[in-house]
């Protein structure tokens, strides 16, 4: 009866559930993901919150992003390093932003920093192209200054 193993603490996983779109069960099953893609790098306890970083070499190999050409400026898009090494924070934001559950607006600013954006709001892109000031920008590194989910982030990070 004493062996079930601890994964999260409940404060943790109340975060978890407060600043996505996904139940407990979810977010376990995701922490279940990352780890099945570097066992020997991350841990199945995260109650003191492992400083673990799975690089982007083993990320773009999920099946949701394998086939995807756009896969690796995926990854460093939700990466905060902006390499796409992704923490379990990271990678519970990207699965949450491309949910199903999120709203079309979440998903609109993200595909703006996928396929070259560069941090713009669509209004602002919209804007320059109806103006003949700039057609389709090349991919550069993403902005993550105003991210959405940023304060969720600090949040999880104190627990």
């Amino acid at each position: 009866m004493g062996n079930k193993q601890t994964t999260f603490t409940e404060e943790q996983l109340e975060a978890y559930q407060d600043c996505t779109y996904f139940t407990r069960k979810e977010i376990l099953r995701l922490h279940g993901r990352f780890r099945e893609l570097a066992p020997h790098l991350v841990p199945l306890d995260y109650t003191n919150n492992p400083d673990v970083k799975v690089p982007l070499t083993l990320i773009v190999t999920m099946p949701e992003l394998k086939e995807n050409p756009f896969r690796e400026r995926i990854v460093e898009t939700f990466s905060e390093d902006g390499q796409g090494n992704l923490s379990f924070n990271d990678f519970v934001d990207m699965f949450s932003a491309l949910c199903e559950a999120s709203p079309r607006e979440l998903k609109t600013i993200y595909a703006f920093k996928i396929y070259g954006g560069h941090g713009q709001n669509p209004e602002q892109a919209d804007q320059r192209r109806a103006d003949g000031r700039g057609g389709r920008p090349g991919v550069q590194q993403s902005h993550r200054g105003g991210r959405p989910g940023r304060r969720q982030q600090a949040l999880l990070r104190r627990l």
